[in-house]
Protein backbone atom coordinates (compact mmCIF):
# COMPACT_ATOMS: atom_id res chain seq x y z
CA UNK A 1 0.00 0.00 0.00
CA UNK A 2 1.42 3.33 -0.31
CA UNK A 3 -0.39 6.85 0.68
CA UNK A 4 -1.95 8.87 -1.29
CA UNK A 5 -0.94 11.44 -3.45
CA UNK A 6 -0.39 15.04 -1.77
CA UNK A 7 -2.95 17.79 -3.37
CA UNK A 8 -1.48 19.71 -5.96
CA UNK A 9 -2.74 22.79 -4.81
CA UNK A 10 -4.43 22.37 -1.49
CA UNK A 11 -7.00 24.69 0.35
CA UNK A 12 -6.18 28.57 0.54
CA UNK A 13 -5.11 28.04 4.13
CA UNK A 14 -2.00 26.73 3.00
CA UNK A 15 -1.33 28.08 -0.11
CA UNK A 16 1.74 29.70 0.30
CA UNK A 17 3.68 26.03 0.95
CA UNK A 18 6.62 25.05 -1.56
CA UNK A 19 6.35 22.89 -4.14
CA UNK A 20 8.13 20.98 -6.60
CA UNK A 21 7.47 23.29 -9.59
CA UNK A 22 8.73 26.33 -7.05
CA UNK A 23 7.63 28.13 -4.21
CA UNK A 24 3.24 29.03 -3.68
CA UNK A 25 3.67 32.64 -4.40
CA UNK A 26 1.64 34.70 -2.24
CA UNK A 27 0.11 35.84 -5.93
CA UNK A 28 -1.17 32.10 -6.37
CA UNK A 29 -2.50 32.28 -2.99
CA UNK A 30 -4.25 35.00 -3.91
CA UNK A 31 -5.34 33.86 -6.76
CA UNK A 32 -6.89 30.91 -4.91
CA UNK A 33 -8.86 33.25 -2.04
CA UNK A 34 -10.56 34.23 -4.77
CA UNK A 35 -12.32 30.69 -6.52
CA UNK A 36 -15.37 29.35 -4.62
CA UNK A 37 -14.30 26.50 -2.09
CA UNK A 38 -15.88 23.80 -4.61
CA UNK A 39 -14.26 24.84 -7.47
CA UNK A 40 -10.86 24.05 -5.79
CA UNK A 41 -11.79 20.36 -4.98
CA UNK A 42 -11.42 19.54 -8.84
CA UNK A 43 -8.19 20.10 -10.32
CA UNK A 44 -9.17 20.81 -13.69
CA UNK A 45 -11.47 23.12 -13.16
CA UNK A 46 -8.88 24.77 -10.55
CA UNK A 47 -6.69 25.70 -13.24
CA UNK A 48 -9.13 26.43 -15.57
CA UNK A 49 -10.56 28.97 -12.57
CA UNK A 50 -7.40 30.51 -12.27
CA UNK A 51 -6.15 31.32 -15.63
CA UNK A 52 -9.79 33.14 -15.83
CA UNK A 53 -8.77 35.37 -12.67
CA UNK A 54 -5.46 36.04 -14.29
CA UNK A 55 -6.51 36.88 -17.55
CA UNK A 56 -9.34 38.93 -16.43
CA UNK A 57 -6.87 40.59 -14.32
CA UNK A 58 -3.96 41.14 -16.80
CA UNK A 59 -6.73 42.07 -19.68
CA UNK A 60 -7.82 44.81 -16.78
CA UNK A 61 -4.10 45.95 -16.34
CA UNK A 62 -3.48 46.07 -20.11
CA UNK A 63 -7.00 48.67 -20.23
CA UNK A 64 -5.76 50.81 -17.39
CA UNK A 65 -2.28 50.89 -19.26
CA UNK A 66 -3.26 52.09 -22.51
CA UNK A 67 -5.98 54.45 -21.16
CA UNK A 68 -3.28 55.87 -19.30
CA UNK A 69 -1.17 56.17 -22.18
CA UNK A 70 -3.77 57.13 -24.73
CA UNK A 71 -4.99 59.77 -22.09
CA UNK A 72 -1.64 61.75 -21.25
CA UNK A 73 -1.33 61.69 -25.44
CA UNK A 74 -3.84 64.21 -25.65
CA UNK A 75 -4.59 63.54 -29.10
CA UNK A 76 -7.12 59.93 -29.14
CA UNK A 77 -10.90 60.84 -28.43
CA UNK A 78 -12.47 60.63 -25.06
CA UNK A 79 -14.76 57.75 -26.11
CA UNK A 80 -11.30 55.41 -26.75
CA UNK A 81 -10.18 55.97 -23.74
CA UNK A 82 -13.77 55.70 -22.06
CA UNK A 83 -13.86 52.38 -23.63
CA UNK A 84 -10.89 51.30 -22.05
CA UNK A 85 -11.93 52.01 -18.75
CA UNK A 86 -15.32 49.80 -19.62
CA UNK A 87 -12.99 47.00 -20.57
CA UNK A 88 -11.40 46.81 -17.62
CA UNK A 89 -14.36 46.75 -15.31
CA UNK A 90 -16.29 43.97 -17.42
CA UNK A 91 -13.21 42.09 -17.20
CA UNK A 92 -13.09 42.31 -13.61
CA UNK A 93 -16.84 41.80 -13.13
CA UNK A 94 -15.93 37.99 -15.08
CA UNK A 95 -14.25 36.96 -11.22
CA UNK A 96 -17.42 37.14 -8.72
CA UNK A 97 -19.83 36.23 -12.44
CA UNK A 98 -17.38 33.27 -11.92
CA UNK A 99 -17.44 32.60 -8.40
CA UNK A 100 -21.23 32.73 -8.44
CA UNK A 101 -21.96 30.14 -11.26
CA UNK A 102 -18.55 28.19 -9.80
CA UNK A 103 -18.10 27.66 -13.53
CA UNK A 104 -15.89 29.19 -16.28
CA UNK A 105 -17.90 28.74 -19.24
CA UNK A 106 -20.20 31.73 -19.38
CA UNK A 107 -17.31 34.10 -17.51
CA UNK A 108 -14.69 32.51 -19.91
CA UNK A 109 -16.89 33.29 -23.02
CA UNK A 110 -18.07 37.40 -21.91
CA UNK A 111 -13.98 37.85 -21.73
CA UNK A 112 -12.85 36.51 -24.94
CA UNK A 113 -15.75 38.12 -26.48
CA UNK A 114 -15.21 42.00 -24.78
CA UNK A 115 -11.83 41.07 -25.61
CA UNK A 116 -12.68 40.30 -29.18
CA UNK A 117 -14.82 43.71 -29.55
CA UNK A 118 -12.53 45.58 -27.54
CA UNK A 119 -9.58 45.23 -30.01
CA UNK A 120 -11.82 45.29 -32.94
CA UNK A 121 -13.04 48.79 -31.41
CA UNK A 122 -9.82 50.33 -30.60
CA UNK A 123 -8.24 49.35 -34.26
CA UNK A 124 -11.08 50.31 -35.94
CA UNK A 125 -10.96 54.01 -34.51
CA UNK A 126 -6.89 54.57 -35.17
CA UNK A 127 -4.89 52.66 -37.69
CA UNK A 128 -7.12 49.71 -38.73
CA UNK A 129 -5.07 46.75 -39.99
CA UNK A 130 -1.94 48.08 -38.73
CA UNK A 131 -3.11 48.64 -35.59
CA UNK A 132 -0.80 47.04 -32.89
CA UNK A 133 -4.23 46.07 -30.62
CA UNK A 134 -5.17 43.20 -33.17
CA UNK A 135 -1.99 41.42 -32.07
CA UNK A 136 -3.75 40.44 -28.85
CA UNK A 137 -5.92 38.58 -31.46
CA UNK A 138 -3.49 35.78 -30.99
CA UNK A 139 -4.50 35.09 -27.57
CA UNK A 140 -8.11 34.48 -28.23
CA UNK A 141 -7.75 31.24 -29.38
CA UNK A 142 -5.53 29.98 -26.57
CA UNK A 143 -8.03 31.71 -24.30
CA UNK A 144 -11.48 30.12 -25.62
CA UNK A 145 -9.83 26.85 -25.47
CA UNK A 146 -8.56 26.74 -22.07
CA UNK A 147 -11.30 28.40 -20.34
CA UNK A 148 -14.37 27.59 -22.00
CA UNK A 149 -12.93 24.38 -24.13
CA UNK A 150 -10.78 23.01 -27.10
CA UNK A 151 -14.02 23.64 -29.68
CA UNK A 152 -14.21 27.16 -28.58
CA UNK A 153 -10.36 27.25 -29.74
CA UNK A 154 -11.38 26.89 -33.03
CA UNK A 155 -14.42 29.16 -32.78
CA UNK A 156 -12.49 32.29 -31.84
CA UNK A 157 -9.71 31.44 -34.43
CA UNK A 158 -12.55 31.66 -36.94
CA UNK A 159 -13.64 35.18 -35.41
CA UNK A 160 -9.64 36.25 -35.26
CA UNK A 161 -9.63 35.02 -39.00
CA UNK A 162 -13.19 37.30 -40.00
CA UNK A 163 -11.64 40.15 -38.27
CA UNK A 164 -8.05 40.10 -39.94
CA UNK A 165 -10.14 39.60 -43.44
CA UNK A 166 -12.67 42.57 -42.56
CA UNK A 167 -9.75 45.05 -41.89
CA UNK A 168 -7.79 44.23 -45.03
CA UNK A 169 -11.02 44.67 -46.82
CA UNK A 170 -11.39 47.96 -45.18
CA UNK A 171 -7.78 48.58 -46.12
CA UNK A 172 -7.38 47.88 -49.25
CA UNK A 173 -10.97 49.80 -50.28
CA UNK A 174 -9.32 52.59 -48.83
CA UNK A 175 -11.82 53.39 -45.97
CA UNK A 176 -9.67 56.46 -44.16
CA UNK A 177 -8.96 55.48 -40.30
CA UNK A 178 -8.76 58.02 -37.98
CA UNK A 179 -4.85 57.83 -37.72
CA UNK A 180 -4.95 59.01 -34.29
CA UNK A 181 -1.26 57.31 -33.22
CA UNK A 182 1.99 58.72 -34.76
CA UNK A 183 4.52 55.61 -36.79
CA UNK A 184 7.14 56.28 -33.42
CA UNK A 185 3.81 55.46 -30.86
CA UNK A 186 2.57 53.14 -33.37
CA UNK A 187 5.90 50.91 -33.22
CA UNK A 188 6.00 51.63 -29.04
CA UNK A 189 2.49 50.13 -28.87
CA UNK A 190 3.93 47.15 -30.42
CA UNK A 191 6.45 46.26 -28.38
CA UNK A 192 3.98 46.71 -25.36
CA UNK A 193 1.85 44.66 -26.95
CA UNK A 194 4.10 41.71 -27.80
CA UNK A 195 5.31 41.89 -24.18
CA UNK A 196 2.30 41.68 -22.98
CA UNK A 197 1.19 38.76 -24.72
CA UNK A 198 4.68 37.17 -24.01
CA UNK A 199 3.58 37.94 -20.16
CA UNK A 200 0.06 36.07 -21.06
CA UNK A 201 1.44 33.47 -22.64
CA UNK A 202 3.61 32.80 -19.88
CA UNK A 203 1.16 33.27 -17.05
CA UNK A 204 -0.71 30.37 -19.13
CA UNK A 205 2.11 28.16 -19.02
CA UNK A 206 2.80 28.63 -15.27
CA UNK A 207 -0.99 28.24 -14.51
CA UNK A 208 -2.09 25.15 -16.84
CA UNK A 209 0.71 23.81 -18.54
CA UNK A 210 2.95 23.73 -15.81
CA UNK A 211 0.59 22.10 -13.44
CA UNK A 212 -0.57 19.69 -16.36
CA UNK A 213 3.34 18.20 -16.30
CA UNK A 214 2.96 18.26 -12.65
CA UNK A 215 0.20 16.00 -12.80
CA UNK A 216 1.53 14.13 -15.48
CA UNK A 217 4.82 13.85 -13.28
CA UNK A 218 2.74 12.60 -10.42
CA UNK A 219 0.73 10.25 -12.59
CA UNK A 220 4.14 8.92 -13.30
CA UNK A 221 4.90 8.16 -10.18
CA UNK A 222 2.14 6.75 -9.23
CA UNK A 223 2.33 4.50 -12.14
CA UNK A 224 6.16 3.60 -10.96
CA UNK A 225 4.82 2.56 -7.47
CA UNK A 226 2.04 0.90 -8.69
CA UNK A 227 4.46 -1.38 -10.69
CA UNK A 228 7.05 -1.70 -8.10
CA UNK A 229 4.21 -3.37 -6.32
CA UNK A 230 2.80 -5.21 -8.45
CA UNK A 231 6.32 -6.94 -8.99
CA UNK A 232 6.49 -6.86 -4.85
CA UNK A 233 3.29 -9.02 -5.14
CA UNK A 234 3.57 -11.03 -7.96
CA UNK A 235 6.75 -12.01 -5.92
CA UNK A 236 5.16 -12.53 -2.69
CA UNK A 237 2.52 -14.94 -4.95
CA UNK A 238 5.46 -17.14 -6.39
CA UNK A 239 7.47 -17.41 -2.88
CA UNK A 240 4.52 -18.65 -1.47
CA UNK A 241 3.51 -21.10 -4.02
CA UNK A 242 7.26 -22.33 -4.26
CA UNK A 243 6.53 -22.80 -0.16
CA UNK A 244 3.63 -24.52 -0.29
CA UNK A 245 3.60 -28.97 -0.23
CA UNK A 246 0.99 -29.23 -3.03
CA UNK A 247 1.91 -29.15 -6.59
CA UNK A 248 0.87 -26.37 -8.46
CA UNK A 249 0.23 -25.53 -12.20
CA UNK A 250 -1.64 -22.86 -14.07
CA UNK A 251 -2.34 -22.91 -17.77
CA UNK A 252 -3.84 -20.55 -19.87
CA UNK A 253 -6.49 -20.58 -22.44
CA UNK A 254 -4.83 -22.41 -24.93
CA UNK A 255 -4.14 -24.90 -22.30
CA UNK A 256 -0.09 -24.68 -22.36
CA UNK A 257 1.90 -24.69 -18.93
CA UNK A 258 2.52 -20.80 -18.08
CA UNK A 259 3.69 -21.56 -14.30
CA UNK A 260 4.77 -24.77 -12.60
CA UNK A 261 6.26 -24.23 -8.64
CA UNK A 262 9.31 -26.18 -7.40
CA UNK A 263 6.85 -29.45 -5.95
CA UNK A 264 4.87 -29.69 -9.16
CA UNK A 265 8.27 -30.29 -11.03
CA UNK A 266 9.12 -33.20 -8.41
CA UNK A 267 5.93 -34.91 -8.31
CA UNK A 268 5.65 -34.54 -12.40
CA UNK A 269 9.00 -35.62 -12.19
CA UNK A 270 9.97 -33.49 -15.32
CA UNK A 271 11.72 -30.19 -15.67
CA UNK A 272 10.45 -26.67 -15.86
CA UNK A 273 11.82 -25.51 -18.48
CA UNK A 274 10.58 -28.46 -20.31
CA UNK A 275 7.10 -28.21 -19.13
CA UNK A 276 7.05 -24.33 -19.54
CA UNK A 277 4.91 -23.04 -22.58
CA UNK A 278 4.17 -26.09 -23.93
CA UNK A 279 0.53 -28.02 -24.68
CA UNK A 280 -0.82 -29.41 -21.30
CA UNK A 281 -2.14 -32.53 -23.57
CA UNK A 282 1.70 -33.58 -24.26
CA UNK A 283 2.74 -33.94 -20.79
CA UNK A 284 -1.10 -35.86 -19.83
CA UNK A 285 -1.53 -37.85 -23.24
CA UNK A 286 -1.88 -41.49 -21.14
CA UNK A 287 -5.25 -42.64 -20.42
CA UNK A 288 -4.92 -42.40 -16.86
CA UNK A 289 -4.16 -38.51 -17.76
CA UNK A 290 -7.40 -38.30 -20.29
CA UNK A 291 -9.22 -38.08 -16.55
CA UNK A 292 -7.29 -34.98 -15.67
CA UNK A 293 -8.01 -33.42 -18.97
CA UNK A 294 -11.12 -34.08 -18.64
CA UNK A 295 -11.97 -32.55 -15.86
CA UNK A 296 -9.93 -29.88 -16.25
CA UNK A 297 -11.93 -29.15 -19.93
CA UNK A 298 -15.01 -29.49 -17.32
CA UNK A 299 -14.03 -26.94 -14.94
CA UNK A 300 -13.67 -24.58 -18.08
CA UNK A 301 -16.77 -25.36 -19.42
CA UNK A 302 -18.60 -24.63 -16.34
CA UNK A 303 -16.94 -22.23 -14.60
CA UNK A 304 -16.70 -24.33 -11.46
CA UNK A 305 -13.83 -25.95 -9.02
CA UNK A 306 -13.45 -29.42 -9.52
CA UNK A 307 -11.62 -32.30 -7.87
CA UNK A 308 -10.61 -35.27 -9.03
CA UNK A 309 -8.44 -38.61 -8.05
CA UNK A 310 -6.07 -40.17 -10.33
CA UNK A 311 -4.04 -43.39 -10.79
CA UNK A 312 -1.23 -43.11 -12.46
CA UNK A 313 -0.24 -46.96 -13.86
CA UNK A 314 3.04 -45.90 -15.26
CA UNK A 315 4.67 -44.56 -11.76
CA UNK A 316 1.63 -46.60 -9.54
CA UNK A 317 1.01 -42.92 -7.30
CA UNK A 318 -2.60 -42.02 -6.54
CA UNK A 319 -3.02 -37.72 -7.11
CA UNK A 320 -5.69 -35.85 -6.04
CA UNK A 321 -5.99 -32.78 -8.24
CA UNK A 322 -7.99 -29.26 -7.31
CA UNK A 323 -8.83 -27.67 -10.58
CA UNK A 324 -9.83 -24.03 -10.27
CA UNK A 325 -10.86 -21.89 -13.69
CA UNK A 326 -10.36 -18.17 -13.84
CA UNK A 327 -10.82 -15.74 -16.58
CA UNK A 328 -7.99 -16.16 -18.35
CA UNK A 329 -6.80 -19.65 -17.77
CA UNK A 330 -6.69 -22.57 -15.00
CA UNK A 331 -4.69 -23.58 -12.24
CA UNK A 332 -4.26 -26.75 -10.62
CA UNK A 333 -3.31 -27.89 -7.03
CA UNK A 334 -2.45 -31.61 -6.42
CA UNK A 335 -0.95 -34.00 -3.74
CA UNK A 336 0.44 -37.23 -4.05
CA UNK A 337 -2.24 -39.22 -2.10
CA UNK A 338 -0.63 -42.92 -2.50
CA UNK A 339 -0.42 -43.25 1.01
CA UNK A 340 -3.95 -42.17 2.04
CA UNK A 341 -5.16 -44.68 -0.81
CA UNK A 342 -3.31 -47.32 0.21
CA UNK A 343 -4.45 -46.84 3.93
CA UNK A 344 -7.89 -46.32 2.74
CA UNK A 345 -7.53 -49.93 1.34
CA UNK A 346 -6.25 -51.59 4.43
CA UNK A 347 -9.45 -50.23 6.29
CA UNK A 348 -11.74 -51.79 3.60
CA UNK A 349 -10.03 -55.03 3.70
CA UNK A 350 -10.17 -54.71 7.72
CA UNK A 351 -14.16 -54.25 7.85
CA UNK A 352 -14.58 -57.13 5.52
CA UNK A 353 -12.65 -58.97 7.58
CA UNK A 354 -14.29 -57.48 10.87
CA UNK A 355 -17.68 -58.12 9.24
CA UNK A 356 -16.54 -62.12 8.54
CA UNK A 357 -15.73 -62.09 12.44
CA UNK A 358 -18.90 -60.87 13.82
CA UNK A 359 -20.42 -63.36 11.69
CA UNK A 360 -18.64 -66.45 12.46
CA UNK A 361 -19.04 -64.33 16.25
CA UNK A 362 -22.83 -64.45 15.57
CA UNK A 363 -22.54 -67.96 14.60
CA UNK A 364 -20.61 -69.20 17.24
CA UNK A 365 -22.93 -67.29 19.73
CA UNK A 366 -26.35 -69.03 18.23
CA UNK A 367 -24.32 -73.17 18.33
CA UNK A 368 -23.46 -71.96 21.57
CA UNK A 369 -26.76 -71.13 23.19
CA UNK A 370 -27.90 -74.35 21.74
CA UNK A 371 -24.67 -76.86 22.75
CA UNK A 372 -24.94 -75.17 26.33
CA UNK A 373 -28.82 -74.32 26.54
CA UNK A 374 -29.55 -77.83 25.85
CA UNK A 375 -27.65 -79.86 28.24
CA UNK A 376 -27.85 -77.04 30.96
CA UNK A 377 -31.71 -77.20 30.83
CA UNK A 378 -31.85 -81.10 31.63
CA UNK A 379 -29.55 -80.16 34.39
CA UNK A 380 -31.66 -78.06 35.83
CA UNK A 381 -34.28 -80.53 35.06
CA UNK A 382 -32.73 -83.14 37.34
CA UNK A 383 -31.14 -80.83 39.75
CA UNK A 384 -34.84 -79.80 40.77
CA UNK A 385 -36.08 -83.45 40.87
CA UNK A 386 -33.38 -84.47 43.01
CA UNK A 387 -34.15 -81.42 45.47
CA UNK A 388 -37.68 -82.26 45.74
CA UNK A 389 -37.46 -86.37 45.93
CA UNK A 390 -34.35 -85.90 48.96
CA UNK A 391 -33.72 -85.20 51.96
CA UNK A 392 -30.88 -83.95 53.74
CA UNK A 393 -27.61 -83.17 52.41
CA UNK A 394 -28.77 -85.06 48.89
CA UNK A 395 -31.47 -82.02 49.02
CA UNK A 396 -29.08 -79.33 49.59
CA UNK A 397 -26.62 -80.71 47.15
CA UNK A 398 -29.50 -80.64 44.33
CA UNK A 399 -30.45 -77.02 45.35
CA UNK A 400 -27.14 -76.27 45.12
CA UNK A 401 -26.69 -77.42 41.61
CA UNK A 402 -30.09 -75.49 40.68
CA UNK A 403 -29.10 -72.51 41.86
CA UNK A 404 -25.87 -72.15 40.30
CA UNK A 405 -27.24 -73.75 36.99
CA UNK A 406 -29.69 -70.80 36.78
CA UNK A 407 -26.68 -68.58 37.73
CA UNK A 408 -24.53 -69.67 34.58
CA UNK A 409 -27.75 -69.68 32.61
CA UNK A 410 -28.40 -66.02 33.75
CA UNK A 411 -25.00 -65.71 32.45
CA UNK A 412 -25.23 -67.09 28.96
CA UNK A 413 -28.43 -65.22 28.21
CA UNK A 414 -26.31 -61.60 29.05
CA UNK A 415 -23.80 -62.73 27.41
CA UNK A 416 -26.04 -63.47 23.82
CA UNK A 417 -28.45 -60.68 24.87
CA UNK A 418 -25.03 -58.09 24.53
CA UNK A 419 -24.16 -59.71 21.29
CA UNK A 420 -27.43 -58.99 19.40
CA UNK A 421 -27.39 -55.25 20.71
CA UNK A 422 -24.00 -55.38 19.20
CA UNK A 423 -25.10 -56.74 15.57
CA UNK A 424 -25.27 -53.40 13.55
CA UNK A 425 -27.90 -55.17 11.52
CA UNK A 426 -30.25 -55.36 14.39
CA UNK A 427 -33.38 -52.93 14.21
CA UNK A 428 -35.45 -51.91 17.16
CA UNK A 429 -38.88 -50.85 17.06
CA UNK A 430 -40.12 -47.56 19.01
CA UNK A 431 -43.40 -46.55 19.39
CA UNK A 432 -45.24 -44.66 22.42
CA UNK A 433 -44.84 -46.12 25.15
CA UNK A 434 -46.80 -45.38 28.92
CA UNK A 435 -43.97 -45.06 31.75
CA UNK A 436 -46.15 -45.03 34.12
CA UNK A 437 -47.51 -48.68 33.31
CA UNK A 438 -43.93 -49.58 33.16
CA UNK A 439 -42.74 -48.54 36.35
CA UNK A 440 -45.68 -49.49 37.79
CA UNK A 441 -45.16 -53.01 36.40
CA UNK A 442 -41.43 -52.97 37.58
CA UNK A 443 -42.60 -51.84 40.92
CA UNK A 444 -44.43 -54.90 41.87
CA UNK A 445 -42.40 -57.67 40.56
CA UNK A 446 -39.56 -56.54 43.08
CA UNK A 447 -42.20 -55.45 45.82
CA UNK A 448 -41.94 -59.24 47.54
CA UNK A 449 -38.11 -59.22 47.50
CA UNK A 450 -37.58 -55.88 48.62
CA UNK A 451 -40.18 -56.52 51.78
CA UNK A 452 -38.25 -60.10 52.82
CA UNK A 453 -35.25 -58.10 53.06
CA UNK A 454 -36.11 -55.14 54.90
CA UNK A 455 -36.10 -52.56 52.20
CA UNK A 456 -38.85 -50.23 51.18
CA UNK A 457 -39.64 -49.71 47.57
CA UNK A 458 -41.61 -46.71 46.13
CA UNK A 459 -42.11 -44.66 42.85
CA UNK A 460 -42.67 -40.69 42.51
CA UNK A 461 -44.59 -40.74 39.36
CA UNK A 462 -46.55 -37.56 38.08
CA UNK A 463 -50.35 -37.21 38.87
CA UNK A 464 -52.71 -39.54 37.53
CA UNK A 465 -54.29 -37.16 34.75
CA UNK A 466 -50.72 -36.59 33.44
CA UNK A 467 -49.79 -39.00 30.78
CA UNK A 468 -45.95 -39.61 30.56
CA UNK A 469 -45.58 -41.25 27.06
CA UNK A 470 -42.13 -41.75 25.94
CA UNK A 471 -40.61 -43.00 22.25
CA UNK A 472 -39.92 -45.99 23.67
CA UNK A 473 -39.64 -49.93 22.65
CA UNK A 474 -41.46 -51.30 26.10
CA UNK A 475 -39.74 -54.90 26.01
CA UNK A 476 -36.30 -52.58 26.06
CA UNK A 477 -37.75 -50.04 28.86
CA UNK A 478 -38.91 -53.54 30.91
CA UNK A 479 -35.72 -54.99 30.75
CA UNK A 480 -33.67 -51.47 31.77
CA UNK A 481 -35.89 -51.25 34.46
CA UNK A 482 -35.31 -54.93 35.74
CA UNK A 483 -31.80 -54.27 35.59
CA UNK A 484 -31.28 -51.01 37.38
CA UNK A 485 -33.80 -52.39 40.34
CA UNK A 486 -32.20 -55.62 40.75
CA UNK A 487 -28.93 -53.74 40.81
CA UNK A 488 -30.17 -51.09 43.22
CA UNK A 489 -30.90 -53.86 45.40
CA UNK A 490 -28.10 -55.78 45.40
CA UNK A 491 -26.00 -53.14 46.41
CA UNK A 492 -28.22 -52.23 49.13
CA UNK A 493 -27.99 -53.01 52.95
CA UNK A 494 -30.47 -50.72 54.80
CA UNK A 495 -33.47 -47.84 53.44
CA UNK A 496 -34.55 -48.97 50.30
CA UNK A 497 -35.26 -48.07 46.34
CA UNK A 498 -37.23 -44.90 45.05
CA UNK A 499 -38.21 -44.84 41.08
CA UNK A 500 -39.24 -42.01 39.64
CA UNK A 501 -40.15 -40.29 36.52
CA UNK A 502 -39.82 -36.54 35.93
CA UNK A 503 -40.45 -34.44 32.79
CA UNK A 504 -38.30 -32.13 30.70
CA UNK A 505 -39.63 -30.52 28.16
CA UNK A 506 -38.99 -32.73 25.19
CA UNK A 507 -37.87 -35.41 27.42
CA UNK A 508 -38.88 -37.79 30.25
CA UNK A 509 -36.32 -38.72 32.51
CA UNK A 510 -36.83 -42.21 34.43
CA UNK A 511 -34.39 -42.41 37.61
CA UNK A 512 -33.99 -44.91 39.62
CA UNK A 513 -31.70 -43.85 42.99
CA UNK A 514 -30.85 -46.26 46.07
CA UNK A 515 -29.61 -45.99 49.25
CA UNK A 516 -26.60 -48.38 49.01
CA UNK A 517 -22.95 -48.66 49.30
CA UNK A 518 -22.10 -46.22 46.23
CA UNK A 519 -19.77 -46.03 43.54
CA UNK A 520 -16.22 -45.24 44.14
CA UNK A 521 -15.06 -41.90 42.08
CA UNK A 522 -12.18 -43.92 40.27
CA UNK A 523 -14.54 -46.82 39.09
CA UNK A 524 -17.32 -44.56 37.46
CA UNK A 525 -15.47 -44.21 33.70
CA UNK A 526 -15.59 -47.95 33.85
CA UNK A 527 -19.03 -48.39 35.52
CA UNK A 528 -20.62 -49.26 31.71
CA UNK A 529 -17.99 -51.90 30.61
CA UNK A 530 -18.43 -54.87 29.93
CA UNK A 531 -17.73 -57.37 32.18
CA UNK A 532 -16.16 -54.83 34.24
CA UNK A 533 -16.95 -54.85 38.75
CA UNK A 534 -15.81 -52.94 41.17
CA UNK A 535 -15.16 -55.70 43.58
CA UNK A 536 -13.01 -58.38 41.11
CA UNK A 537 -10.90 -61.75 42.36
CA UNK A 538 -11.50 -63.83 45.28
CA UNK A 539 -12.37 -60.36 47.38
CA UNK A 540 -15.88 -60.16 45.63
CA UNK A 541 -18.78 -59.24 47.40
CA UNK A 542 -21.59 -59.64 45.40
CA UNK A 543 -22.08 -62.11 42.79
CA UNK A 544 -22.80 -61.11 38.77
CA UNK A 545 -20.91 -61.35 35.58
CA UNK A 546 -20.49 -57.31 34.96
CA UNK A 547 -23.21 -57.01 31.93
CA UNK A 548 -26.09 -55.87 33.30
CA UNK A 549 -25.36 -51.99 32.94
CA UNK A 550 -23.79 -52.41 30.31
CA UNK A 551 -26.89 -54.39 28.24
CA UNK A 552 -28.77 -51.34 30.11
CA UNK A 553 -26.38 -48.37 28.02
CA UNK A 554 -27.03 -50.50 24.76
CA UNK A 555 -30.83 -50.71 25.31
CA UNK A 556 -31.03 -47.32 26.39
CA UNK A 557 -28.74 -46.37 23.13
CA UNK A 558 -30.73 -48.15 20.83
CA UNK A 559 -33.91 -45.78 21.58
CA UNK A 560 -31.51 -42.88 20.83
CA UNK A 561 -31.46 -42.40 24.69
CA UNK A 562 -29.19 -41.48 26.97
CA UNK A 563 -28.13 -42.52 30.39
CA UNK A 564 -25.95 -41.11 33.60
CA UNK A 565 -25.06 -41.83 37.04
CA UNK A 566 -24.60 -39.90 39.92
CA UNK A 567 -22.75 -41.43 42.68
CA UNK A 568 -20.99 -41.42 46.14
CA UNK A 569 -19.41 -44.07 47.95
CA UNK A 570 -21.64 -44.71 51.76
CA UNK A 571 -24.30 -42.70 50.06
CA UNK A 572 -26.30 -44.58 47.43
CA UNK A 573 -26.61 -44.11 43.37
CA UNK A 574 -29.11 -42.51 41.05
CA UNK A 575 -29.29 -44.24 37.49
CA UNK A 576 -30.91 -41.46 35.21
CA UNK A 577 -32.21 -42.58 31.34
CA UNK A 578 -33.59 -40.40 29.27
CA UNK A 579 -36.12 -40.95 26.48
CA UNK A 580 -38.16 -38.76 23.91
CA UNK A 581 -41.24 -37.57 24.62
CA UNK A 582 -43.39 -39.42 22.17
CA UNK A 583 -45.28 -36.98 19.77
CA UNK A 584 -47.84 -39.37 18.80
CA UNK A 585 -51.43 -39.78 21.23
CA UNK A 586 -52.36 -43.29 20.64
CA UNK A 587 -56.08 -44.36 19.93
CA UNK A 588 -58.27 -46.00 22.15
CA UNK A 589 -57.74 -49.19 20.82
CA UNK A 590 -53.80 -48.51 21.31
CA UNK A 591 -54.59 -47.85 24.95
Amino acid sequence: MHSPAPPLYGDADDAGSATEDGPRSGVAAWIDSLLDPKMRENRDMQRRARLLVASSIGFALVCLFFAAQMALAGRYPTSSVLVLVAGMGLSLFNIPLMRWLRSTVVPGTLLCLESTLLIAYQAFNDTGLMDPTLLWNLLLPWLAAFLIGPLYGFVFAGVVVAMTVGFFVLQASGYPFPMYSTQEEIWIFYMWCMSGIALFIGTIGWIYEGQTLRDLRETNDHLRETRDALRESNQRTIDILESITNGFFAIDDDDRFYYINRQAERLLSAFRSELLHSHIHQYFESEDGQILLDYIALAQSQQQPQLCEVFFSEIGRWFEFHVYPFASGTSVFFSDITSRKTYEQQLVVARERAEEVAQVKSQLLTNMSHEIRTPLTAILGFAQILSEETEGAHQEFGQLIEQNGKRLLATLNSVLDLAQLEDPAGNVTVEPVNLKTEVRDASRLFQTKAKDRGLYLKTELPPDEVEVMAQANSNYVNRILVNLIGNALKFTEDGGITIGLRCEGEWIDLYVTDTGQGIATEFMPHIFDEFRQESTGLSRSHEGNGLGLAITRRLVEQMDGSIDVESAKGEGTTFTVRLAVSQTVPTATEA
